[in-house]
C-alpha cells in the first residue's frame, strides 16, 4: 500500500488521507446526495445469498465493459479468491451453481496473504486457519462470446523452459521470467469447460481493449508490462497448437526515478 502511496507522494498523499481523518472525528460526514425523484424511485432491489462462509468473493462479473449488452439477463459470475471456485447466479431461475476451477498441479503454495499461525483468535473459528487461498481466482470480463475470463492459479510457481533465460522465445530474450505465482483461464458456460492459459507473467488486474487482437492488458506484479491477444491464441491454437506463445507478451517497466 506504501508503495501506492508513493507513487503519489508520500508527504502529500498522507497529509490529504490525515486531513480527512481529523475532519470525520470532528464530526464531518460527506455531503448526502439529493434522495431520487420521480421514475428513479421505482426501484425492486433482488438480494441472493451467495457463497460459503469460508468464502472470499473478490469481483462479479456479468457483462462486457466495453459493450454492456453482452449477456443480458443471463448468468452472473462471481470468483472465490479463497476456495478457488465460481459462483454462477442465474437472476432469472434464482439458482446458484458452484464450479471447480480446475487446477494442474496439486499442493499449491498459499497466499502470502494467508496467514500460518493466528495473531489473534477469531470470535467465531477461534484458532482454526481458514484461509489458504491457493488458486486465488478473481474473475475479471464475459467477452463478446460469454465466456468468462478470469485470473487464476493452477500450476507451482516455476515457469516453463520457453519463459526463461535462453529461451528462442522474443520475450524472453529480452526479459525472462522464471517465476510465475498466478495464470489465466476462461470458462465458456456453452461446453461447460475452462480453459487454463499458462502465461509467462503473473496476472492481476486486467483491461480489456477494443482493437482487432482483442488485446487483453494484465498487471504482472513484478512481471513487467504484459498483454494477452485472444484472437492470435485462438487462431494459431487452432492451426498450430503453439498460440500460446504467440498470444502471451510482454515487456519489463522501467521507472526512471525508482529508488534502490
Amino acid at each position: 500500500m506504501l508503495r501506492l502511496v508513493d507513487s503519489l507522494g508520500r508527504e502529500r498523499t498522507l497529509s490529504i488521507f490525515a486531513d480527512w481523518s481529523d475532519r470525520i472525528a470532528a464530526g464531518e460526514v460527506p455531503q448526502a446526495p439529493p434522495r431520487p425523484q420521480g421514475v428513479e424511485r421505482n426501484v425492486v432491489v433482488s438480494l441472493w445469498d451467495i457463497g460459503t462462509p469460508l468464502s472470499f468473493m473478490h469481483d462479479m462479473y456479468a457483462t462486457d465493459k466495453r459493450d454492456p449488452t453482452i449477456n443480458g439477463g443471463g448468468l452472473v459470475y462471481a470468483g472465490d479468491y479463497n476456495l478457488g471456485v465460481l459462483s454462477l447466479l442465474d437472476p432469472k431461475r434464482h439458482t446458484v451453481e458452484t464450479i471447480k476451477v480446475p487446477v494442474r498441479d496439486r499442493n499449491l503454495p498459499a497466499s502470502n496473504f494467508a496467514q500460518p499461525t493466528m495473531q489473534v483468535p477469531s470470535l467465531f473459528w477461534g484458532e482454526e486457519l481458514i484461509w489458504s487461498e491457493t488458486q486465488r481466482t478473481e474473475v475479471k470480463n464475459v467477452d463478446a462470446k460469454g465466456r468468462l475470463w478470469m485470473m487464476t492459479t493452477f500450476r507451482l510457481p516455476d515457469n516453463p523452459a520457453w519463459c526463461k533465460e535462453g529461451s528462442t522465445n522474443k520475450f524472453a530474450q529480452y526479459f525472462p521470467i522464471a517465476r510465475s505465482g498466478r495464470q489465466m483461464a476462461y470458462y465458456d458456460p456453452k461446453t461447460k469447460q475452462t480453459t487454463l492459459i499458462d502465461t509467462c507473467f503473473n496476472t492481476h488486474h486486467a483491461a480489456y481493449a477494443e482493437d482487432q487482437d482483442d488485446t487483453i492488458f494484465v498487471a504482472g506484479l513484478g512481471s513487467g508490462l504484459s498483454w494477452f491477444k485472444v484472437r492470435v491464441f485462438e487462431q494459431t491454437t487452432v492451426s498450430s497448437g503453439r498460440g500460446l506463445r504467440g498470444a502471451a507478451n510482454w515487456r519489463a517497466s522501467i521507472a526512471p526515478s525508482a529508488r534502490c
